[in-house]
Parts: structure tokens; C-alpha cells; sequence
């Protein structure tokens, strides 16, 4: 290091001595702050090659604008970002980290040229001439020219002597020739301008240009608040009168699994659980509708073995066809839906035919009907 300070290089060869000394000495620990250098008053701190011909690094005796590192500009270029803090730590860019003065911000590059300047449009049509201005007051009068006074003109004849006595008074001389004009007196001064008029009417507009190309669709903007609600329309007509129909339904089920005896071919089967409405039933199997109309009906049986036997609803004590579940193999479960057009007073019921035996129905849902009029 080339100093020229005798003491201050003096204090940083017995401070790094010292350290030295202190490291060959014993295993110690030895802090950053062991060593300082500090430049004399307006000095400087350098670092150069063992040749002393390249500066490294210099630091002036300064606040700021203070730290030189020459040969940084002259390296080769890499690809990681070097960062201050403001406290003047060096380290990796955080990210987003811009160049303006807070470290923050980024700079603003410099504005793009001026666009060259748009045809000028056609002019507009000459407007009317406005209403002339009122006059302007009367100049003050010029002083008045003074002419000459005209020569006195000649001596007119003497008239004839009268005769003796008094004669009469001659007749006056003819009065002699105006004498010549005099000179033009000098002009008097400009009057005052008088007021301006009132401005014209403005001209027409001129022609508009052609209509320039339109520019990209702007981005959509927020949805505006909701508008109010509208005042209530007007109540609409009455409707025709609908045809009124009475709430008629069967609904009756079988969950405690009962065992069905099947004697001279067939069986009804009991429904003791049940919700009805206007139709009545008895002994928990016959189930009597009370109206004309169309009615659907639904059915389910479930048991617990398989057997060769069949389902059906009986209308009035006959098995109606559209109801009729019935197989060439054993079975196990049943079932049926259509829609039948009854007359008030029949009686519907469900059963099971075939071989006789004995069926026990599967507990929970062993076997439902349910019976529902359509119109």
C-alpha cells in the first residue's frame, strides 16, 4: 500500500503486526473490526497488483462519492444483479428491484418522438361580413383659411355737369371685380376613432375531415351497480277457471314380513299399513275408489325364497292384464305399474297365484300398492 503519511502507515503496519503476531500466537479469533484503515484527512485508501501499475480498489477520505472500483467496468459481463441497500451492503437484487433514486422504483426511459403533425383539415367556408361599425365622432373644425381683401376697383366716369342750378346726383360707379381667393388654410386635426363595430357573425363550419381509422376496442369496463328495480307491472288477467279435482290417493304397505298362504290358486296380499285419502279400504286388502277417473296404479312384492308363482291387481275380483306379472321361472321379486280408468264403487286388491304354498314376505319392504287418481 503506498501512503503519503509516514504515521498512518505506520499505525496499519503495527495494527496488522499486531494481528499477525496475535494469529501465530495462539488459535485466537480474530473479528472484521481487528483490523481498520482509515485514510488521512483528505487522503485516500488504495489497492493495487504487487507492481503498483493497476488500481484495484480506492476509498477517499469523503461522505459520499467516495468508493472506486476501476477495473469493474473493464470485466466481463455476467448475468446475476449487484444490489445497494440504503445502508450501502452489497448484495443479490431482490426481485422486481428497479434503478431509480429510492433502489424501488424503476427509471423512466426518455419519451418517444413527437408524432408527425396530422393534415391540416380543409377551411371552413368564409362567415358573413359582420355589421359595419357606428361612425366615428366629427373631427374638430380646421382653422379658417384667411384670404387676401381684393384690390378696390377702378374709379368710375365722371358724369356730365349738370345743368346750371343744382343738377342731379350722378348715378353711383358699377362695384369692382371680387379680388382672387386666398390660400387654403391648413388642414384641421384628425378626429377621434370612432368605436369598434361589433364582431361579425362567425362563419359556417368547414367541411369535416375524413373520419380517421378507429382505434383498438378499449378493455371492458366494471360492471356498472345494479339498476333499480322496476315498478310492479300491471296485475295480468284472470285466468280461465281449471277444473277443480278432489285429492284421491291410496298408499298402503306390508313391512312385518307376514307369511301368504296361496289356497285354491291364489292369495291377497295384506297392507295394513296405511295413508289414505278418499279412498276407503277393508280387512287391510280391498281398497275402494270413490270417484270416476283415471287412476295410477303402482305395485311391489318382495319374499324371501324364490318360488314359481305370479302378481297381479285385481279389479272388481279380476287380474287386470296391463298389471299381470308372470314368469315360466322362480322368482323372488314382483312388480307393476299402469294407468286404469275407474268407475266410483270398484275395488282394488293385490295377490299372488300360482302353486299352492306358502310365501313369507321380506320384512321392511315385503309389499307396497299405491292407488293415485289422475283426473
Amino acid at each position: 500500500m503506498t501512503c503519503s503519511h509516514r504515521l498512518a502507515r505506520t499505525r496499519l503496519f503495527t495494527a496488522l503486526s499486531l494481528g499477525l503476531g496475535t494469529l501465530g500466537a495462539a488459535p485466537a479469533i480474530v473479528h472484521a473490526d481487528d483490523v481498520i484503515l482509515r485514510p488521512p484527512a483528505s487522503g485516500r485508501v488504495v489497492v493495487q497488483d504487487s507492481g503498483g501499475s493497476h488500481l484495484y480498489l480506492r476509498v477517499d477520505d469523503a461522505t459520499t462519492n467516495n468508493v472506486f472500483v476501476p477495473t469493474v467496468p473493464g470485466s466481463t459481463a455476467q448475468q446475476v444483479l449487484t444490489c445497494l441497500s440504503t445502508d450501502g451492503q452489497l448484495g443479490p437484487c431482490l426481485s422486481g428491484a428497479g434503478a431509480g433514486p429510492d433502489g424501488l422504483t424503476p427509471l423512466t426511459g426518455a419519451g418517444g418522438a413527437v408524432g408527425a403533425t396530422g393534415a391540416t383539415g380543409a377551411t371552413g367556408a368564409t362567415g358573413p361580413t359582420g355589421p359595419s361599425g357606428a361612425t366615428g365622432a366629427t373631427g374638430a373644425t380646421g382653422d379658417a383659411g384667411t384670404g387676401a381683401t381684393g384690390a378696390t376697383g377702378p374709379t368710375g366716369p365722371i358724369g356730365a355737369t349738370g345743368a346750371s342750378g343744382t343738377g342731379a346726383t350722378g348715378a353711383t360707379g358699377s362695384t369692382g371685380a371680387t379680388g382672387p381667393t386666398g390660400p387654403t388654410g391648413a388642414a384641421g386635426t384628425n378626429g377621434v376613432d370612432g368605436a369598434a363595430g361589433a364582431q361579425g357573425i362567425p362563419g359556417l363550419n368547414g367541411t369535416a375531415g375524413v373520419t380517421g381509422a378507429a382505434g383498438a376496442t378499449g378493455a371492458d369496463g366494471a360492471a356498472g351497480p345494479a339498476g333499480a328495480t322496476g315498478a310492479t307491472g300491471a296485475t295480468g288477467a284472470t285466468g280461465a277457471t281449471g277444473t277443480v279435482f278432489t285429492e284421491v290417493f291410496a298408499s298402503a304397505t306390508n313391512t312385518i314380513g307376514s307369511l301368504i298362504t296361496l289356497v285354491l290358486g291364489d292369495s291377497k296380499v295384506p297392507l295394513p299399513t296405511q295413508n289414505l285419502s278418499g279412498v276407503t279400504s277393508s280387512a287391510n286388502t280391498d281398497f275402494t275408489v270413490p270417484q270416476n277417473g283415471s287412476y295410477l296404479i303402482t305395485y311391489s312384492i318382495n319374499v324371501t325364497a324364490a318360488l314359481l308363482m305370479s302378481a297381479c291387481v285385481y279389479i272388481d275380483g279380476t287380474c287386470n292384464a296391463t298389471l299381470n306379472f308372470t314368469s315360466a321361472l322362480s322368482l323372488s321379486s314382483f312388480s307393476g305399474q299402469s294407468i286404469l280408468n275407474l268407475t266410483a264403487g270398484q275395488v282394488v286388491d293385490l295377490r299372488l297365484y300360482g302353486l299352492a304354498g306358502a310365501a313369507t314376505l321380506q320384512g321392511g319392504a315385503g309389499a307396497r300398492m299405491s292407488i293415485v287418481r289422475l283426473k
